[in-house]
């Protein structure tokens, strides 16, 4: 089989995760997989060990250019005739405009000849019903229509994070994006500590860089001059966790950061550091103890549960009452209030479940879900809850044993869904 796999023309590299695993598993088994990905996620492909060849790149532009995407027609459809594929999956059909635009404007989803077989990857659950959405999108509330699965003949959803327990139906198909638990000759926390320098707990925090564009144009539009992770988020982190009598490694990944520093606060070595490939990054999150995310819908999290880190969502809900008075179900303590004041003051607090779109609909696809016993999820802005959490995490180890206990039930669950190169025979 020859098979072609479209990554978001958006720099979503989780996303891209997935399709890379999907192809690995593929040509693994002596089948054909191409690419068609912008600039972004080709270099995130070759780390992956792609050929470069397999990969298109067509340049995109903000607004829609007709000469461009003419001239982009003939390129594709050059490639298309070169690779004649038996399928097509793209990683997400909403990553499409009404009018089948690449997101960059760069290809047209209705290039694709009306034979081939054409299939989606459905992260968030939406398929293949479309959902409205209510989402902050440059600091305003907005609506988004995600569409129906129409034009797409099958439906893959990875797991994780779906619920690997319900049965295939009606060409949606459910797939294990990692088979096993990591292999613990090569993940052992001891020696990938000697790689990071580092012997404390250790904990991960890479930060999206989706998120990192979004939120700086929340910021801009805002006239608010401060880094939102860098000025908030980051010093309520380590606030959290400067009570205890531990030395703790915090690494940061970030697409800011242009050269790895380290400073320390306190009882925190801290190390920033530029984004990095996929198996430099491996290593960071299997020598780590604790992964940190404020993206409900992170892939990281999967990964995490594949190598006995405990992964902690950070999430918001609290918001502002029709007297634009702070509201929240928690103690909300002084210093939190000092440290989120710019939000409050330009009225950016709003709840999410992925930072900063919202995105609070995906919840219903954790409802009797147990990937959802993988992870643990808090309030952001709770002092006193969060606290309490990595005293528990770090001090004691019954809580992190039962979550890895249910990351093994999850893992064993996965071993038994349809294998990629079986959901394409069936097709």
């Amino acid at each position: 089989m020859k098979v072609l796999f479209c990554s978001p023309a958006i720099n979503a590299l989780g996303e891209t995760y997935t399709i890379a695993n999907f192809a690995l598993e593929l040509m693994n088994k002596g089948h054909e997989c191409y690419f068609l990905a912008p600039l972004l996620g080709k270099r995130y492909l070759l780390t992956f060990g792609f050929s470069e060849h397999l990969i298109l790149v067509l340049k995109g532009s903000i607004k829609e250019d007709k000469e461009l995407l003419k001239n982009n027609k003939v390129i594709f459809d050059a490639f298309l005739d070169k690779v004649s594929p038996d399928f097509v999956i793209v990683a997400d059909w909403h990553e499409f405009k009404p009018n089948g635009n690449s997101n960059n404007n760069s290809y047209n989803i209705h290039w694709f000849n009306d034979k081939i077989k054409l299939g989606t990857f459905d992260h968030f659950g939406f398929a293949p019903k479309g959902i409205k959405l209510d989402l902050f999108i440059n600091g305003y509330k907005t609506d988004k229509l995600i569409p129906p699965t129409n034009q797409f003949s099958f439906i893959i959803r990875p797991c994780p994070h779906h619920n690997n327990l319900k049965k295939n139906e009606d060409k949606i198909f459910y797939w294990a994006i990692i088979k096993d638990k990591f292999d613990y000759s090569t993940t052992h926390k001891e020696g990938f500590r000697k790689y990071s320098d580092s012997h404390n707990i250790q904990i991960f925090h890479p930060i999206g860089l989706w998120q990192e564009r979004a939120i700086d144009k929340i910021f801009l539009n805002s006239k608010i001059n401060k880094d939102y992770y860098a000025d908030i988020f980051l010093p309520i982190m380590f606030n959290y966790l400067t009570d205890l009598n531990e030395e703790i490694s915090y690494i940061v990944i970030s697409g800011k950061v242009k050269q790895e520093t380290k400073t320390k606060y306190r009882n925190i070595n801290i190390t920033w550091k530029p984004p990095i490939g996929n198996s430099e990054f491996m290593q960071h999150l299997f020598a780590s103890d604790i992964l940190i995310t404020d993206n409900l819908m992170s892939s990281n999290i999967g990964k995490a549960a594949y190598g006995n880190v405990i992964p902690i969502v950070f999430t918001n809900s609290m918001t502002f009452d029709k007297k634009n008075n702070l509201h929240c179900n928690f103690e909300l303590t002084d210093n939190i209030r000092e440290k989120i004041s710019v939000l409050v003051d330009h009225k950016l607090l709003f709840p999410y479940k992925a930072f900063p779109m919202g995105l609070n609909e995906i919840e219903e696809m954790y409802d009797n879900n147990p990937f959802t016993s993988c992870f643990i999820m808090l309030e952001l802005f709770d002092e006193v809850s969060s606290k309490e959490l990595f005293y528990k995490l770090i001090k004691e180890k019954s809580l992190s044993e039962e979550i890895q206990s249910k990351q093994k039930q999850y893992v064993e669950f996965n071993k038994k869904l349809l294998t990629a190169e079986e959901i394409l025979m069936q097709l």
